[in-house]
């Protein structure tokens, strides 16, 4: 496997993944075998994949192999074709992190964009400060009591009084 060029690997993963979505169908008997058969081999096919995704020198074509990895990996999430923790598994092996993932260290790294290498760590998203600045209402009472009142209109149409219980009209 070590001498079959990347972009060979690739087109063999995204065949390996057009037989597994059309094998998740219930209408062929016994597809389900593919799966388990596949999912005895995909530990290798990943690392290869990673080894060479490793190899490569120039970062434009590093990251359109990783994303061509992560869309097949992504899909198969979609789909429900195998367990989150077994797609994060091959995930670690494309990016070199097996060892580190049966330890429960596989960094945040491994669903970043390749975009966001290198960029100061010291950066917050604008997300993190809205959750700061929001006040915890948990336990504090509600400022009016409502339970008991009526509703009031809201579309310009009286709320019907009575109707609980009542069947539906038939058109």
């Amino acid at each position: 496997l070590s001498e079959t060029p990347i972009d060979m690997k690739i087109a063999r993963l995204f065949l390996v993944s057009d037989i597994l979505h059309n094998s998740s169908s219930a209408q062929v008997k016994n597809a389900w075998a593919y799966r388990s058969r596949f999912q005895m081999v995909l530990d290798d096919i990943f690392d290869s994949i990673g080894g060479s995704y490793r190899d490569i020198d120039g970062r434009l074509t590093a990251n359109a192999v990783r994303s061509q990895v992560e869309r097949v990996i992504g899909a198969w999430d979609t789909w429900s074709l195998y367990a989150p923790e077994v797609l994060e598994k091959y995930r670690s092996l494309f990016l070199g992190l097996g060892d580190e993932l049966s330890q429960g260290k596989v960094e945040a790294e491994t669903r970043s964009e390749p975009a966001t290498k290198g960029k100061d760590p010291g950066f917050r998203s604008v997300d993190s400060k809205v959750d700061e600045e929001k006040e915890s209402l948990d336990g504090e009472p509600l400022e009016d009591d409502v339970d008991g009142e009526p509703l009031q209109d809201v579309d310009g149409e009286p709320l019907g009084e009575g109707i609980d219980g009542e069947p539906l009209e038939e058109e």
